[in-house]
């Protein structure tokens, strides 16, 4: 008996590593695999029926239910009707009064290994070595219930000298076969996973570097990449558009062959202290030495790429073009200088004024007209020196130019002065819209016209006063014709000529003519 049990678990140990190399080497869930390990767990069963325990003519036992329940768990459905399907047909070849009892068991035990399978697939763990020691234990309960049921009680003597092997060893070595099947199929699982998650970072690195690839090609900014010796050894076009040189000419040459010698040893220092470890990169502004000759302005970054034992392997780098942002920035400053001078020199007063009234800025000629300072009249609003008879029409064409009734508006309006006085202006007043549409802020122009005024107040004075002379003078003539003409009457009713010969204007003294 003990050497056929010590068979029977060599048996199961050949099943063991036979069936290792089946899963290891078929992919998961085949047909080729489920056919593979339901022959390998039914010839394990044969072999183990062909050295089985004895215990009377036709009744005997071995480690059928182990390799069949096995077989249901690891291999499913197919494995397990191939394996008990060539079991049960050896077990009635061999026949016997325990013939039935022996088929009913090869069924049983292949039959609970595949419901065990399903349950635990439906279930969101694995199953655990305590799951699988209660399967054996569920087998062998009815492999000992099964053996009540041979003819002539034969099955008893049986029982009663084999159920603590049967509860105690066959369990257990259930667990095990199931445990090492779980994990070389646990090991498959992470040798995928890991090959899955290596296979991802190859396919990303690949992706990455096409990226930087089309990055690098077609970027409208230069990019090189450049030795530790300063030679280029890739450029793109936009590096080479930038600098003049054709890719083979570049290539021939180093950064610092091209580089400003003004701009050179604060570029060197950097690129040295990068190489020495000290910092991985850094960017600054310098000028390259075009073909023609004359200075393109470009802005460095520069990464040092290292390789795996911490060596130097290559320099990115990225030359942004800023030839034209410097033109800009100083046609900007240009146009900026123009506008102060204009501003501050203009023979009229300039102001940029909130839509609350505020004055943002003012220049000196607006300073001189009102009297104030700067910085007291941008502590004040317009509402505040303009005099209360014109602030209603000014606050009106404000209103319409925020509405957009208008675009600009010209008035006359009087200011009030620091000292007290009155100035006459002329406003021309237009307005800076944001992005939006919405009122930024107002740009005013403010001239002087008291002189003006004055003169048109001299001249309406002048006017005024000869009106009253004119009407004095015109009075006066009327009166002397009028003696005239009665001296005439008075010599003619006396008999003799007229003295005067006058004509009264008909214009001027109605219904007096010549006399």
């Amino acid at each position: 008996m003990t050497i056929n049990l010590i068979n029977n678990i060599s048996f199961l140990i050949a099943l063991a590593a036979a069936g290792q190399v089946v899963v290891l080497r078929l992919p998961e869930n085949t047909l080729n695999r489920q056919v593979l390990l339901g022959l390998l767990f039914g010839g394990a069963a044969l072999l183990g029926m062909a050295n089985p325990v004895n215990f009377a003519p036709g009744v005997f036992f071995d480690g059928r239910s182990i390799v069949l329940a096995v077989a249901g768990v690891v291999g499913g459905g197919v494995t397990a009707a191939i394996a008990a399907g060539m079991a049960a047909f050896y077990r009635y070849q061999l026949g016997g009064i325990g013939a039935p009892v022996g088929i009913i068991i090869v069924l049983l035990s292949a039959l609970f290994g595949v419901l065990a399978r399903q349950w635990w697939l439906r279930r969101t763990k694995p199953p655990r070595p305590i799951d699988y020691l209660a399967l054996g234990v569920v087998v062998q309960l009815m492999q000992l219930a099964a053996f009540t049921q041979v003819p002539n009680r034969a099955g008893y003597a049986f029982i009663e000298q084999a159920w603590w092997v049967l509860l105690l060893f066959y369990p257990l070595t259930t667990m095990l076969l199931c445990l090492i099947f779980r994990n070389v199929e646990q090991q498959l699982i992470d040798k995928a996973a890991l090959q899955s998650a290596r296979d991802a970072l190859v396919a990303e690195e690949r992706a990455s570097l096409q990226r930087f690839r089309a990055y690098f090609e077609h970027s409208s900014i230069g990019f090189a990449i450049t030795s530790a010796e300063k030679g280029w050894l890739e450029v793109n076009d936009a590096l080479c558009a930038a600098l003049g040189y054709s890719r083979d000419e570049l290539t021939r040459l180093t950064w610092a062959e091209l580089t400003c010698p003004a701009d050179l040893p604060a570029d060197q220092m950097q690129f040295d202290r990068m190489l020495a470890g000290e910092i991985n990169s850094y960017d600054i502004d310098k000028r390259f030495i075009h073909k023609e000759g004359h200075l393109v302005e470009t802005h460095l970054a520069a990464s040092l790429v290292r390789k795996p034992d911490g060596g130097v392997d290559y320099v990115v780098a990225v030359v942004e073009d800023l030839s034209e942002r410097k033109q800009a920035q100083r046609s900007l400053a240009e146009s900026e200088a123009r506008f102060e001078g204009i501003f501050e020199q203009a023979a009229v007063g300039i102001a940029l004024v909130a839509t609350d009234g505020r004055w943002l800025r003012v220049n000196g000629r607006l300073c001189s007209i009102v009297g104030y300072t700067q910085e007291e009249l941008l502590a004040k609003t317009f509402q505040d020196i303009t005099h209360p008879d014109d602030l209603d029409a000014d606050l009106d064409q404000v209103r319409r130019m925020c509405a957009r009734e208008i675009d600009n508006y010209s008035l006359e309006k009087r200011y009030y002065r620091k000292n007290g006085g009155i100035v006459w202006i002329n406003l021309t007043v237009s307005m800076v819209r944001k992005n939006d549409g919405t009122p930024d802020y107002f740009i005013s122009v403010v001239e002087d016209i008291s002189a003006r005024k004055a003169v048109e107040q001299s001249l309406a004075e002048q006017v005024e006063e000869m009106s009253r002379w004119q009407a004095a003078m015109l009075g006066r003539e009327a009166r002397i014709i009028s003696i005239k003409q009665e001296v005439n009457e008075l010599l003619a009713q006396s008999g003799q000529p007229p003295r005067y010969g006058v004509q009264l204007p008909t214009d001027r003294v109605p219904g007096v003519g010549q006399i």
